[in-house]
């Protein structure tokens, strides 16, 4: 369990979400300027000192300022995961989905990958066991404007990532908790060695047992997760509702 004192934990929230949205390091200046805070820079420099001494900023060059550590990323979306939703005009179009599925299973699937990637943008994966027929879908929207991309190794991370949740889909299933949606970021992803991507995934297998499978997300560190998980939970559930009928 991470303890911060409440203004600690509010500058690591700002580093966090302008990190996100900037994909820059994030100096006390500019925290100053843009962060809204009321005490100096002297103070926000010294605070930013104790979060990375605690491991939760790196600095990666001398002159730059800080990025988020893996356990930023946890803290920030334990602390916040609870309180994302999506929208109402964002159900709406996700509603779609509900009307394909009496009359286009694949199709309904397929706008399920299309919607998580492009609100997300991120790479993702809707892979369902109906009747003992398997179906694997993924998307590649826009993942490739994120500029961590640029690195060979987290594209072959990525490619790793994918690889193996369609080969080893039923292990995953069993391992992961059933109609509940989890997020890995970097090493808590144990089926492989990654450092630089998050998981966001919710498995289902319905009492009927005539279905099975999982909606998920994979992509930088640097992921969107206040758009990712709860879109993750809210379609990952409609699709288990529908799986039931």
């Amino acid at each position: 369990m991470f303890i911060l004192t409440p203004r600690q934990q509010n500058i690591l929230d700002a580093i966090v979400e302008k990190y996100i949205n900037g994909a820059l390091p994030i100096s006390s200046d500019f925290l100053r300027r843009e962060g809204g805070f009321d005490f100096s820079g002297a103070t926000i420099r010294a605070e930013m000192a104790e979060l990375e001494a605690r491991g939760f900023l790196v600095q990666p060059h001398t002159s730059a300022g800080r990025t988020p550590t893996e356990n930023a990323y946890r803290l920030f979306v334990e602390q916040h995961s609870n309180k994302w939703g999506l929208s109402e005009k964002i159900r709406e179009k996700f509603g779609q989905i509900s009307r394909l599925w009496s009359k286009n299973k694949l199709a309904a699937l397929e706008t399920a990958a299309d919607d998580i990637a492009g609100f997300s943008q991120v790479t993702s994966m809707v892979t369902l066991t109906w009747n003992d027929q398997a179906v694997f879908l993924q998307r590649f929207r826009d993942f490739r404007l994120q500029p961590e991309f640029s690195s060979p190794d987290i594209v072959g991370e990525m490619l790793s990532a994918i690889e193996i949740l369609e080969k080893r889909r039923n292990e995953i299933l069993n391992s992961a908790d059933a109609n509940r949606t989890s997020v890995f970021i970097g090493k808590d992803i144990k089926f492989g060695k990654f450092n630089f991507l998050s998981l966001v995934i919710r498995p289902w297998r319905n009492r009927n047992s005539r279905a099975s499978g999982f909606i998920a997300t994979v992509g930088p560190l640097r992921m969107h997760y206040e758009r990712a998980i709860p879109t993750i939970d809210y379609l990952g559930s409609v699709l288990s509702e529908f799986t039931e009928e």
